[in-house]
């Protein structure tokens, strides 16, 4: 007997035409193509964020845990105290045009970033002691202070808490407090974007990956600048901008750090910056989103007789000597003590701002230029 053929079963694919086959391993290819070039920008660009940090840097064991700390060049000590997204490599990147100028650059990590331990329950006064005591261990008996954006809280407490130390101050863009800065100024939105932040934070990969695909968003969110901003601005500025966003890298060495500014950067307390007793420049950026122009006009208006303002209108300050206010400032004690010897406090004009004379504004009788 014959067998019938079994005619319930699967049929058989027809097989895709070459064409068809032709495509897909053309996709396939591309994507691979895609992924290898990802990987390469992603290895290329992780290996750069990392070359500043290799033997650049020394540990030492305080009472708060491992400080991480650079100390280059000699003469007048200078105390760089870097800001969010920061470490030892920020302050010798920002301390940068200081080189050659007879001058001690001391760069510490501040709590929680890079090889500096975060203590439990941190505190800005903790911060604070921590850089006395780095500073009496150093052999420090005086340095000009600069403190930079969340940095300048550590600085602002190191001045209040230990006088003795402070030949002079100096706060850029400071994440102080302003009666009319809006509370939560350096924070997220919603809480969506806070946790996108937050798991940004942890991961090299996914951070990198916001530079490259979402430049606008990261330049707004972690820069605090307008992306409007830094696209009228010249190229050698739009550069430096972008080194100043991979600089981050590798963020989740930086982690802990960058949760404990978000916690006390944000709506810092009215400290008695009036009892300040060194000579002190503040710089502030009028269209930053941290709004650090009225943090910076409001503790120049108290630190009387001893304190000076200047104001650009460009929201990026990105080191120590810009924005330029001037032309001739320094982080020096030398011109510090000159500025003190030469002016009064400032005067602040309707509003709490300083009363203009053409294009220049003037504090304590001395004009300092608006900027472009």
């Amino acid at each position: 007997m014959f067998k019938t053929p079994h005619t319930h079963g699967p049929r058989p694919r027809p097989r895709p035409s070459p064409r068809r086959r032709w495509i897909a391993a053309t996709v396939v290819l591309a994507a691979a193509v895609g992924v290898l070039a990802v990987s390469l920008a992603w290895r290329q660009d992780m290996a750069a964020a990392r070359a500043p940090l290799v033997d650049r840097s020394r540990v030492v064991d305080s009472p708060w845990g491992p400080i991480e700390y650079a100390d280059v060049g000699a003469g007048t000590p200078v105390l760089f105290i870097h800001g969010s997204g920061g470490g030892f490599d920020q302050g010798l990147a920002f301390s940068a045009p200081l080189t050659g100028q007879d001058v001690r650059i001391i760069a510490p990590s501040r709590f929680g970033y890079l090889r500096s331990a975060m203590p439990p329950d941190a505190t800005v006064e903790m911060q604070a002691d921590a850089l006395d005591w780095l500073m009496q261990w150093l052999g420090v008996e005086q340095a000009v202070i600069f403190g930079g954006s969340a940095g300048a809280l550590a600085a602002t407490q190191l001045a209040l808490r230990h006088p003795e130390q402070c030949r002079g101050l100096v706060l850029a863009v400071p994440a102080l407090y302003a009666p009319d800065r809006l509370p939560g100024a350096n924070a997220a939105p919603d809480a969506r974007t806070q946790q996108a932040i937050n798991a940004a934070l942890g991961s090299d990969l996914l951070f990198w990956a916001g530079i490259r695909a979402a430049p606008d968003a990261m330049t707004r969110m972690v820069l605090a600048t307008d992306p409007a901003t830094v696209k009228a601005a010249s190229a050698r500025e739009r550069e430096r901008v972008r080194e100043v966003m991979f600089h981050i890298l590798p963020v989740s060495a930086r982690r802990e750090g960058l949760l404990m500014d978000s916690a006390t950067a944000g709506a810092p307390p009215a400290w008695p910056v009036e009892r300040i007793t060194c000579p002190t420049l503040v710089i502030g950026a009028r269209g930053d989103l941290y709004e650090t122009d009225k943090a910076a006009i409001h503790t120049a208006g108290r630190i009387r007789g001893r304190g000076w303002c200047c104001i650009r209108t460009a929201a990026i300050c990105g080191s120590a000597t810009t924005p330029n206010c001037g032309g001739r400032w320094r982080t020096s004690s030398t011109g510090l003590s000159r500025a003190r010897a030469r002016r009064p406090g400032p005067r602040v004009g309707a509003a709490g701002y300083p009363r203009r004379r053409g294009r220049h504004r003037r504090w304590g009788g001395r004009a300092f230029r608006r900027g472009p």
